[in-house]
């Protein structure tokens, strides 16, 4: 079983009084249904981070692993802004973690909006990656809500 290396995410939840449980999978495991499975939660409790780029800068989408981002939805609540979904390489550099691993707790705010789906609000906790593959983090939403101050968006 892999080691959690990502001291500095722990770190900023830790001193922002923000209790966490940390779950491992095998990191191998690229698909959310079986990590949910591994996990053993439903998956609309597992949450993904994407990177998309809107007028040039980059943002981070968080929304349940079970729901696809809708480009023309999104576009359309963020008032017709262009948007494209970031390669692998421009996620990978503006998050500092690799694609399967993003976690919006270890994302600098000051360069990257979050939004979240507001399918959050309906949950007690969520499950993000604690920014590293093969792990990641039970959150209470109120704690997430209030440490990443995201832009709430719906998202179907």
């Amino acid at each position: 079983m892999e080691t959690y290396t990502n001291t500095t995410i722990k770190e900023k939840l830790l001193n922002a009084d923000i209790e966490f449980d940390l779950l491992s999978y095998p990191k191998g495991i690229r698909d959310t249904q079986i990590v949910a499975q591994k996990l053993n939660i439903p998956t609309s409790w597992l949450y993904n981070s994407l990177v998309v780029i809107i007028h040039g800068k980059p943002n981070l989408i968080v929304l349940p692993s079970d729901n696809f981002l809708n480009l023309d939805q999104l576009t359309n609540q963020l008032g017709n802004k262009v948007i494209n979904v970031a390669t692998r390489e421009e996620a990978e550099k503006y998050t500092g973690m690799q694609v399967g691993g993003i976690s919006p707790f270890g994302v600098d705010r000051n360069i990257i909006q979050i939004h979240v789906n507001e399918s959050i609000l309906d949950l007690k906790h969520i499950y993000v990656s604690a920014g590293q593959r093969g792990f990641v983090m039970k959150v209470s939403v109120i704690d997430c809500i209030s440490f990443l101050k995201p832009v709430i968006l719906r998202l179907n």
